[in-house]
């Protein structure tokens, strides 16, 4: 595994199909995020994303989009925070 330590929105452009995870920390809303990882996202990727306390507002918003599922689990660094897992939705074949 490699680890790119770099802007999302400079470094996604020039991975093409290498990826398999995406993360972000105090970058944008939730909305936004997904729309920067959508491509990976699409191809398979997992995106990782830590969310302060308003975490749920913006949850409620990605998950309206209708073509993700999204998990949360609770932050062990700050309290009120969740570490948020998204995934494009597998459609049936």
């Amino acid at each position: 595994m490699v680890i790119h330590a770099e802007r999302i929105e400079s470094i996604l452009p020039t991975m093409g199909d290498q990826i398999e995870g995406v993360s972000a920390r105090a970058l944008a809303p939730l909305s936004r995020l997904v729309r920067l990882a959508e491509a990976p996202l699409q191809k398979g990727a997992v995106g990782v994303f830590l969310k302060g306390e308003e975490w749920r507002d913006e949850l409620t918003a990605v998950e309206a989009l209708g073509s993700l599922n999204c998990e949360s689990a609770d932050s062990r660094t700050r309290k009120g925070a969740r570490v948020v897992v998204v995934k494009h939705k597998v459609s049936p074949s």
